[in-house]
């Protein structure tokens, strides 16, 4: 299974519009909140594979603060105060049986396993305020082995 996952748009609607051919190869795509409104550029298709959060800039979106799916947990990371750390975070996805957790809000790529616990922070689609690329994660399973690869958009 191939999972694109990503986050953190903040406007930059066109890093999102960049990355769709990566998006029609997924079986699975992450959304880690902030920048739901952007995700209306997505095809019908991409919808329909989209594991969706809100973040905390989602304010009006209808999004769920959190989705769990065949042991892929997903939340924006915000109430798990992951800026400090991820200890609430790996609480969280222990008390939900996930095997994988995706997260963003602290716009920091990152992968970490703990527990168990595979833990994937994609960074940030949108990146304005620093210039640098938009990043997004690639999950790989196989069986009970991920495979995580960082990108910048327009890098494959």
């Amino acid at each position: 299974m191939k999972i694109i996952a990503f986050g953190d748009i903040h406007g930059e609607t066109l890093n999102l519009i960049k990355l769709a051919p990566e998006i029609a190869t997924a079986d699975k795509v992450v959304f880690v909140g902030d920048g739901a409104n952007s995700l209306k550029v997505l095809d019908a298709a991409a919808l329909g594979k989209l594991l969706a959060v809100r973040g905390n800039c989602d304010f009006f979106s209808g999004l769920p603060s959190e989705v769990i799916d065949n042991g892929i947990f997903v939340t924006h990371g915000e109430d798990y105060g992951v800026k400090a750390g991820l200890t609430s975070l790996v609480a969280a996805a222990q008390r939900r049986g996930a095997k994988l957790c995706f997260f963003g809000h602290n716009h920091n790529r990152s992968h970490d396993v703990i527990d168990s616990i595979t833990f994937v922070n994609p960074g940030t689609l949108g990146n304005s305020r620093t210039g640098a690329p938009g990043s997004y994660a690639v999950v790989l399973i196989e069986g009970d082995k991920f495979k995580v690869d960082f990108f910048s958009v327009g890098s494959k």
